[in-house]
């Protein structure tokens, strides 16, 4: 039996059963490492993904293309609910309200990779996996934090068609062959998505869905902790995605074998930094700059690893403006 199956078997039996039909998201773990991160991280790395007063993020702007632009805008809802900055988060809601106005009738969200009508496409699967992963992670920060009764009667309303969501991904849910060969990145934003959705909705096919991917993922996990897998998976921004994914899993269901992995992807990301808190190799965009800057910072926030803090912070101080905030609001 080798190390990667022998994790996958530990965290099926010790970490993920747990999680079906009863999962538990009555918490502030996500508040805490909120609250401890330096001030202005998230909004001053979120700046260029700040929905506008329609609630359109990003590329989405200047015509709807799909939900990798929204996803990007939705953790500043949580860390607006954890400061009961009640202006930020009423801007941030907006991000959800304008990706659910394009849902589709069979419960998927439109985007430009498959039209209404064309199907589900891997790139739309993925995109809504992502998307579906932050807002329950997003929607459970807000309902754990003092904007909990301004948000409530939404948050009822908006369970509807998040459940629609979240059965059209169950549907849409590669095949495990495909997923391998997808990557670790797939599987962790499956497993990000369905174990959270579980939580919010108590169902044990979402349940299950979580646990064959985490499992699945963590398979994937490469001895020097990073993670492999179709897709080009081993590139910073697929990284910062599995670190993200992970940590929002482990933070809810916490356990040694998910500590552990994550401990490790989480160095194996930050070996991407250099000394002056760029990003290793040629091209890097500043989106991915900035992805890595949010995983690192977080990580370090709830672990308290001085290593990688030092590193997210040289990253920061490159991508951050002054205040750590935009200047002004974009509309």
């Amino acid at each position: 039996m080798t190390w990667r199956v022998a994790a996958a078997m530990l965290a099926a039996v010790v970490v993920l059963a747990p999680a079906t039909g009863g999962a538990h998201v009555i918490s502030d773990r996500e508040l805490v490492v909120l609250r401890a991160l330096p001030s202005g991280a998230v909004t001053g790395l979120r700046a260029p993904e700040m929905p506008d007063t329609s609630g359109l993020a990003g590329a989405n702007r200047r015509g709807w293309h799909g939900l990798e632009a929204q996803r990007r805008s939705l953790y500043l809802l949580a860390d607006a609910s954890a400061r009961g900055d009640t202006l930020l988060a009423e801007r941030a809601w907006k991000s959800l309200d304008a990706a659910l106005a394009h849902q589709r009738p069979d419960g998927g969200i439109a985007g430009e990779a498959a039209p209404a009508g064309a199907g589900a496409s891997s790139t739309e699967a993925l995109a809504t996996s992502r998307w579906l992963g932050e807002t329950c992670r997003a929607l459970i920060a807000v309902m754990n934090s003092p904007l909990q009764d301004r948000f409530r009667w939404r948050y009822s309303l908006m369970l509807l068609k998040l459940r629609k969501v979240a059965d059209w991904l169950v549907a849409a849910q590669a095949a495990p062959g495909e997923a391998r060969a997808a990557g670790a990145e797939w599987l962790l934003a499956d497993a990000e998505a369905f174990l959270l959705a579980d939580g919010i909705f108590h169902e044990e096919t979402f349940g299950r869905a979580g646990q064959r991917a985490m499992v699945a993922a963590l398979a994937l996990q490469r001895p020097d902790g990073g993670f492999t897998g179709g897709r080009a998976a081993a590139t910073p921004e697929s990284q910062a995605w599995c670190v993200t994914s992970l940590q929002a899993v482990t933070q809810y269901f916490p356990a040694p074998s998910l500590e552990t992995a994550l401990s490790r992807a989480a160095k194996a990301l930050a070996g991407h930094v250099t000394g002056d808190g760029r990003l290793r190799g040629p091209g890097r965009e500043a989106a991915t700059g900035r992805d890595v800057a949010l995983a690192l910072t977080l990580y370090a926030a709830r672990s308290g690893d001085r290593d990688v803090a030092a590193r997210a912070a040289r990253m920061r101080d490159r991508l951050m403006a002054p205040a750590g905030r935009p200047r002004s609001l974009p509309d």
